[in-house]
């Protein structure tokens, strides 16, 4: 099987490279599933191991369902395309449809031609209805080289040409039967482009399921200048200022109805664009995540309907302890918060009362030792079916590289797939 490259991000997801190229659910109190299922994997020695220890019996809550058999087993992504989870690394492909259990299978990516040492691959849109976007890993004179292939079970075709195949889109998101890139003069490092001011502030193109690329034709307001947009594929959030008239940052959310703008911050635009957006389809989350930020980052906003309501987001200073993701459950918000030397602690952000951290539950390695896990990465399929991807037994310096891999779920107990 080719190995893998780590999706970048779109914001409904995110964007980054990898090596890969209904009742409401109980609450979070940590309980753990039964004892582990090897996932088909290969063997290794006893010492390189890791073994779980089935807890006493509990009501199902956060469940284990995959969780890695050493320190630097690797997952590349976790991924929600409509009513499919997707969890992939090197070496393994496993899916969960609907309320049905996370399962081995076979590599989506069979068949896409990419060469997993020169080539990202990034995959939107809700299943069996996928698109993907390939680009080298580094730019050659000619850019990016970004191509779009669809998913027509079980081939992948190439689709039209591109506006741009010089880089990456700001964002890639799913939108109708198959995906949309949002494209923006904003230059890679969130500057704007002076060499070519011909350009649109920002254009979109659509892709859809025939490998077809349109206009969408979506009412966005033509002078945002977008860094960032999310979309749970028929709702579209953008993120950005209006270079013209400034306003603040505006959170400009909507369909092809039409599009209502709310601003989310004040601050100088510039010192504001690490603010990141999730959407899904009842609201829009933004939160501040880069290290480099300015200022508290105690607070988050959720837009929905143009208005933009702050919420508190507990303690911790925006340098030391950014939001590195960020999900909408059931009005609640959910976000890793990420501080400098140590792992991320997941925080919960309820619409009345205050925030609170939730611990994750410990995985027992050889000897008896519990391990203490950390979100790395949150991942819903709507409407409220939460994924956790963490890292266990993190260094003292927080280093996530050499930690076991496991992945949560809740409300959906299951024995735990043991990957390579």
């Amino acid at each position: 099987m080719a190995s893998k490259l780590l999706a970048i991000a779109a914001v409904c997801l995110v964007l980054a490279a990898c090596s890969k190229c209904q009742t409401p659910p109980p609450p979070l109190d940590g309980s753990l599933p039964a004892a582990p299922v090897d996932a088909g994997v290969a063997k290794d020695s006893a010492e390189d191991a890791l073994q779980v220890t089935p807890p006493a019996p509990r009501a199902a809550t956060l469940a284990l369902v995959a969780l890695g058999r050493r320190r630097g087993a690797r997952v590349v992504w976790l991924q929600a395309h409509g009513q499919r989870v997707w969890l992939s690394g090197a070496g393994f492909d496993a899916y969960a449809d609907g309320d049905g259990l996370l399962v081995p299978g076979h590599d989506l990516l069979d068949g896409l031609p990419y060469q997993s040492s020169k080539h990202r691959i990034i995959v939107a849109g809700h299943y069996p209805k996928l698109v993907a976007l390939r680009a080298l890993k580094e730019d050659s004179p000619t850019g990016a080289e970004v191509a779009a292939f669809v998913y027509q079970p079980p081939l992948w075709t190439r689709a039209g040409a591109l506006r741009s195949s010089e880089e990456l889109p700001a964002a890639f998101v799913p939108w109708g039967e198959g995906a949309l890139l949002v494209e923006s003069r904003l230059t890679p490092d969130r500057r704007v482009n002076q060499i070519n001011p011909s350009l649109p502030a920002a254009w979109l193109e659509y892709i859809d399921r025939d490998g077809k690329v349109s206009d969408p034709k979506l009412p966005v307001p033509r002078a945002l200048l977008p860094w960032a947009a999310a979309s749970d594929g028929s709702t579209l959030s953008l993120i950005g200022y209006t270079e013209s008239a400034w306003k603040g940052v505006e959170l400009v959310r909507g369909d092809a109805k039409g599009f209502v703008s709310a601003v989310v911050s004040t601050r100088n635009a510039p010192e504001m664009r690490d603010l990141q957006v999730t959407e899904n389809g009842q609201a829009a989350l933004v939160f501040q995540s880069a290290l480099s930020a300015r200022g508290a980052s105690k607070e988050v906003v959720v837009v929905r309907d143009g208005a933009a309501a702050p919420r508190g987001a507990g303690s911790g200073d925006a340098v030391e302890c950014p939001f590195v993701d960020g999900v909408m459950i059931d009005g609640d918000a959910f976000l890793i918060r990420r501080c400098v030397m140590t792992g991320g602690t997941l925080v919960r952000v309820p619409a009345v009362g205050p925030a609170s951290e939730v611990e994750l539950p410990r995985v027992d390695a050889a000897g008896g030792q519990a391990l203490r896990c950390h979100p790395k990465k949150l991942v819903v399929r709507a409407p409220n079916d939460l994924w956790i991807q963490a890292a266990c037994g993190v260094g003292d310096e927080g280093d996530l590289v050499d930690a076991v891999p496991a992945v949560f779920r809740r409300g959906f107990p299951q024995e735990p797939l043991i990957l390579p």
